[in-house]
């Protein structure tokens, strides 16, 4: 009876240490060192630690695998072909990568499963979900409070928005963007923040943004704005006072400001963001290179790619080849017939948020809902149309928790109401 009871202890202990740590952009390196590097360092592969974390909590709970057989069947269905796609290959090609199928399907299977066992733990404490988010939006912030005080420190403050800031802050993280996705994870931790009831709710909202900010990052940019807008519907179903969004809106467009101007401002160094835009004006290329690397990745993948079923895992053409679109990228490794099954996912997932936005208003978590809709509708419109989140581990898991808890809310048939 002790042992199970310890048991017990241990599984709940590592579910909440992989639930936490899934914001920390830590990586482990095979040889158990702290990935410092950055995306361009070669055979430097690495894993992040909510990852590792991850895997040893099925290994030691191994019940969370029926979370993925009895959630959503389109998921359950897009994951079948995806495997199948990769079979296809094994046969049709020795020339093929496992490591790319590990870490493009793995995380966001695994922490899809915690997402239908967070909704499981909310129906038995209904602040279970809240404090969840809660607790995100605290780690998140500290996270980013601690790598604007290290790159002011190693950089200045002109010369950390230079160079995107400290990769390797305080000797403990790598947060290099391409590698990571980091700034995509904060900007919907961001908006989690702007529906947070902290007193202290602009302080961390600021904090965040202005991690982005040296960051660079144009997608997390646009995806913290679509959240901004949102509290405009949000106070229109709520009817609220607007004056907090005058007030959030003022410190982006004094930061936007700030960036554009700095020259004029005498700083020493260009920012990121500024060199971007202007690198983007002066190209006439608005999409920032997008529109070209759909073409070269389409128009080279004759000899290995499948009209029905993708290329699969096939590495005839070289080695992590991308659209830098999430959509295409799943129709490229799964052809039509995955690419229509993903798209079933996305629709149930729109259905599930139009259902919270349109039908639970009154609901005492609407708050929390509602800054996971919008979240993930950012997800959805701006991020999968801009980048493949899903492709690197570390922001793979984010999105595969929050497709577990959108995808698996229950709604009342006839009023809509949630019965979560």
């Amino acid at each position: 009876m002790r042992e199970t009871n310890r048991m017990s202890q241990l599984k709940k202990i590592f579910l909440f240490l992989f639930l936490y740590l899934i914001p920390f952009p830590l990586f482990i390196m095979p040889s158990g060192s702290i990935f410092q590097g950055k995306s361009t360092d070669e055979d430097a592969f690495s894993l992040p630690i909510s990852l590792i974390i991850l895997i040893f909590v099925y290994i030691i709970n191994p019940k969370y695998i029926n979370n993925i057989f009895k959630g959503h069947k389109a998921f359950l269905f897009f994951i079948v072909i995806s495997l199948i796609s990769f079979l296809l290959t094994v046969f049709r090609s020795n020339d093929f990568n496992s490591l790319l199928l590990i870490i493009s399907i793995l995380p966001v299977v695994l922490s899809y499963g915690i997402g239908v066992e967070v909704l499981k733990k909310t129906n038995l404490d209904l602040f279970f979900l809240p404090n969840l988010v809660s607790d995100f939006i605290k780690i998140t912030f500290f996270i980013c409070l601690l790598h604007i005080i290290s790159s002011f420190i190693n950089f200045g403050i002109s010369g950390s928005f230079a160079v995107r800031g400290d990769d390797g802050f305080f000797g403990l993280f790598s947060i290099y963007q391409k590698v990571t996705y980091y700034p995509t994870v904060i900007s919907v931790v961001f908006i989690f923040a702007l529906y947070s009831n902290f007193k202290t709710k602009y302080l961390i909202c600021s904090v965040i943004f202005l991690n982005i900010m040296i960051i660079g990052s144009r997608e997390s940019m646009v995806m913290c704005l679509f959240g901004l807008f949102s509290v405009l519907y949000y106070n229109r179903l709520k009817k609220k006072n607007i004056k907090n969004l005058f007030y959030l809106i003022l410190i982006s467009l004094s930061s936007l400001f700030l960036m554009l101007n700095s020259e004029k401002i005498s700083f020493e160094n260009e920012f990121v963001f500024v060199r971007k835009i202007n690198n983007l004006i002066a190209k006439g290329d608005y999409t920032a290179g997008r529109e070209g690397a759909i073409f070269e990745v389409f128009s080279e993948s004759g000899d290995d790619f499948n009209l029905l079923v993708g290329t699969g895992y096939s590495m005839t053409l070289g080695d992590f080849r991308s659209p830098h679109n999430q959509y295409l990228e799943i129709f490229l490794r799964s052809g039509i017939i995955g690419l229509v099954f993903f798209m079933l996912v996305v629709f149930f997932a729109l259905k599930a948020i139009y259902l919270i936005v349109k039908k639970n208003r009154f609901n005492k978590f609407f708050e929390t809902y509602y800054s996971i809709s919008v979240g993930f509708l950012a997800i959805l419109l701006l991020s999968f149309n801009i980048n493949t989140p899903i492709r690197t581990p570390f922001s793979s898991i984010f999105v595969g928790l929050l497709l577990g808890i959108i995808l698996n809310l229950k709604f009342d048939y006839k009023s809509g109401k949630l019965l979560n």
